[in-house]
């Protein structure tokens, strides 16, 4: 009987010792697995950190960049803008600001093709840009190209048809391309709102008309 007793107790002790290792070893298996997570996301918030100090960085230089941009601008000096709005656009090539400042040095540098590819674009993306499709119109204008200065000028003054200044423009252009009576309509309308620019241009297009 004790032989049993004794063969029984044995078989428990294996069976507890087995449990204690398996146990054991599951617990430093869940220990390994937990620590390679936490490794994993600290690598994974170091490089988050990384890149939004990288996207910061460039924040920051394309904030200066406009900067040197608008000063150089505003001061005439139009080269130097030209090279810091082109800095702007290699990091955002959809830029509208830099597009429409860039234009404009173009323009006041005699690059006119440039100028019109730039301003083009501005208009595309951000068909609501008034001072887009005014440069726009100033460039084509420059080109002699008048029909299509009339075009660009027909969606800023379809964004603000109380803007004097384009109906004087478009009068202007309306005139060089043939279109005496649209040019005198315009004219005319932009001096009822009061722009003596307008009434000038009116009265030299009747002055013109009664030349004919």
């Amino acid at each position: 009987m004790w032989k049993w007793l004794l063969a029984l107790g044995f078989l428990a002790f294996l069976v507890c010792a087995g449990a204690i290792g398996g146990g054991a070893w599951y617990g430093l298996k869940w220990q390994a697995a937990q620590a390679e997570a936490a490794r994993i996301s600290l690598e994974k918030a170091a490089k988050a950190s990384e890149e939004a100090a990288q996207v910061m960085a460039a924040q920051a230089a394309q904030a200066d960049h406009l900067g040197e941009a608008r000063a150089a601008l505003a001061a005439g000096n139009h080269a130097a803008a030209e090279a810091a709005f082109s800095l702007v656009l290699e990091a955002d090539p959809t830029s509208v600001e830099a597009l429409i400042g860039r234009g404009r040095s173009y323009a006041r540098l005699e690059r006119m093709e440039l100028a019109e590819a730039d301003l083009r674009d501005a208009t595309r993306i951000a068909p609501e840009r008034k001072d887009a499709w005014e440069a726009l119109a100033w460039v084509l204008t420059r080109m002699s190209r008048d029909g299509e200065a009339v075009a660009a000028l027909d969606r800023l003054i379809a964004l603000d048809g109380r803007d004097t200044k384009a109906l004087r423009d478009r009068a202007s252009a309306r005139f060089h391309a043939g279109d005496a009576d649209g040019a005198l309509t315009d004219a005319r309308g932009a001096c009822e709102l009061g722009f003596a620019e307008g009434c000038a241009l009116e009265e030299k297009i009747r002055a013109s008309m009664r030349q004919r």
